[in-house]
């Protein structure tokens, strides 16, 4: 509809009052698309009720990005129990609605790389890219060693697809996701910096 297309459009230059659309959509300079207006390309809110985990080996997970645009050059995660190798990667989207998946383009990387402290770590793309809104953030596991801070969720999978996916032999992440699987239960928790 009408709000759709707005939020799609770059520059609103046909709305006559950009500031407040731009403002009601959550859209905040240019290109940032911030609906709950976090302030960071995150995929959880303030209200996000969490718990941990440790994936299984050699498995990539993908969550879907709440709010985007933002540059980032790290990919922040929260690690409780340290160990293993991890790695991370930005992936833009493609389909929609539960079809939506991180099989459009990988935006970067980070190679495998030891497991970072515990507490929230960043861990570094090699580069700045700006994913957008719905774009994705994935995070990879050689082990189920490290532990790591994720959305607490007993919803079922079947109701989360296009929003969480996984994907077995994924480590490190790969350029192209593919086989994936809807994932309910392992939402890790990410932001970028």
């Amino acid at each position: 509809g009408y709000f759709t297309s707005l939020q799609a459009a770059s520059n609103l230059s046909d709305v006559a009052n950009t500031g407040a659309a731009r403002a009601n959509l959550g859209i905040s300079g240019s290109g940032v698309q911030d609906p709950l207006n976090l302030g960071i390309a995150a995929n959880y809110d303030a209200n996000t009720s969490v718990s941990t985990g440790a994936g299984a080996a050699n498995t990539g997970y993908y969550t879907r990005l709440k709010s985007g645009g933002y540059a980032i050059g790290n990919i922040v995660v929260h690690v409780s129990t340290t160990g293993g190798n991890i790695s991370v990667a930005a992936y833009t989207t493609s389909g929609s609605g539960t079809s939506a998946a991180p099989t459009g383009a990988q935006l970067a990387t980070s190679t495998a790389v030891p497991t970072p402290a515990v507490g929230a770590s960043p861990v570094s793309l090699g580069t700045t890219v700006s994913p957008n809104l719905n774009d994705w953030l994935a995070v990879s596991v050689d082990s189920a060693t490290p532990v790591l801070v994720r959305v607490s969720s007993g919803d079922s999978t079947a109701m989360l697809a296009g929003l969480g996916w996984s994907q077995s032999s994924a480590h490190p992440l790969p350029s192209t996701p593919a086989s994936l699987v809807a994932q309910g239960n392992f939402f890790w928790l990410m932001k970028g910096s």
